[in-house]
């Protein structure tokens, strides 16, 4: 039975019908592809945008690590200052020159190593936070209270003699002053 009303006016050109099936893929296909490109151009701007924060969070954090470091080795060398003022027999052994054998007994004596320890462990501590102090400058001042301090004081000398092992290589040789002021830094 044939439907009324319909006629068929030709054969369908099945090549044209291909082309444009093509066409229209083609054209779909490239839509696509514009609408990819335009969603990984947005993300690419929110990536960039992602890495502007991590790189601001970085740069606070740094300057309050830095803050903090400074901070702490001032504490550390208030507390030096206290112990000395609460101890003047001890600046003699560090500051003057004096021998260990000067010691008037064997407590003054043990105060004098003890000292020394407590100041090679300050300025081992100080030597490794070099990089994270605000400025070359401000190592550079430590550097020399160091290097003035290990000059000035046989018993300084002694315990690093006798403790060698226990400090790095590169903080004896910067205490000893055995490398020039740019070559440390």
């Amino acid at each position: 039975m044939l439907i009324p009303n319909v006629t068929i006016i030709g054969e369908i050109d099945w090549s044209a019908t291909g082309s444009m099936i093509s066409a229209i893929g083609t054209w779909g296909f490239g839509s696509l592809a514009v609408v990819s490109l335009l969603y990984l151009r947005e993300q690419i701007k929110q990536a960039k945008e992602q890495f502007k924060q991590a790189k601001e969070s970085i740069e606070k954090a740094k300057e309050s690590i830095i803050s903090s470091s400074y901070h702490s080795t001032h504490n550390l060398m208030i507390e030096i200052d206290r112990h000395f003022f609460d101890h003047p027999e001890m600046i003699k052994y560090f500051r003057d020159k004096a021998e260990l054998s000067s010691a008037q007994n064997d407590k003054e004596k043990m105060q004098v190593k003890m000292t020394a320890e407590m100041l090679a462990d300050y300025f081992d501590n100080v030597f490794h936070q070099k990089g994270t102090l605000p400025t070359t400058d401000a190592y550079m001042a430590f550097q020399n209270y160091m290097q003035e301090t290990y000059a000035n004081s046989p018993a300084l000398n002694e315990y690093l003699n006798k403790k060698e092992g226990w400090h790095s290589k590169d903080f004896i040789q910067m205490l000893t002053n055995s490398k020039t002021k740019k070559d440390v830094i």
